[in-house]
Formats: C-alpha cells, sequence, structure tokens
C-alpha cells in the first residue's frame, strides 16, 4: 500500500463517521428516538472509536502497522455492512460501538 491507498481507507472510515449525522433525523422518526437517544447512538459510534484506537494501537506495536490497518478496515466494512441488519436503535448502536 502506499500512501494514496492509506488516505482512502481514512477517508471512507470517517466518511462512515460523519454519515451518522445526515442520515439521524430519518433514524429518529423511523425509531421513534428522543434527542437523548439519538445522542447515545453517536456517542457509541465515537465510544468504540477511542477503545478501538487504543486497543488496535497496541496490537500495531507487536504486528506491525499493516496487518493491523488491514484488519480494522475488515472489521469497519463488516459492521457497516451489519448496520442494514439493525433492528432497534439499540442494536445499531451495538454495531456502531463493535465497528468502533
Amino acid at each position: 500500500m502506499d500512501g494514496r491507498d492509506w488516505r482512502v481507507a481514512t477517508f471512507f472510515d470517517a466518511l462512515d463517521s460523519v454519515s451518522i449525522g445526515t442520515v439521524l433525523a430519518a433514524l429518529s422518526a423511523t425509531y421513534g428516538l428522543t434527542s437523548s437517544q439519538a445522542g447515545l447512538l453517536i456517542s457509541a459510534g465515537f465510544l468504540g472509536q477511542a477503545i478501538g484506537a487504543i486497543g488496535f494501537g497496541m496490537v500495531s506495536e507487536r504486528l506491525g502497522r499493516r496487518p493491523v490497518f488491514l484488519a480494522s478496515l475488515v472489521v469497519i466494512g463488516a459492521f457497516a455492512l451489519a448496520y442494514a441488519l439493525s433492528w432497534n436503535s439499540g442494536s445499531l448502536a451495538a454495531f456502531r460501538f463493535a465497528q468502533g
């Protein structure tokens, strides 16, 4: 992977994080979320990212950055697909947390 590949992967990770804000109004209407529940839904993803950054950072020190980065892309992609299977706001928050 050269430098451009890393930037593209980081772009799609950031796009997934930001896109929840775009669809939040539709999600709130679909699931009947209060503003507190909507905030929890967004916060779950960021909390998962904070924990994942620490955990994957420590693992990358042992295994190297490239394999850990590629593994994180697989996790991000798998849970992005799992969003489509969420049946309520709790499951969506759990998928966002796990993706982080």
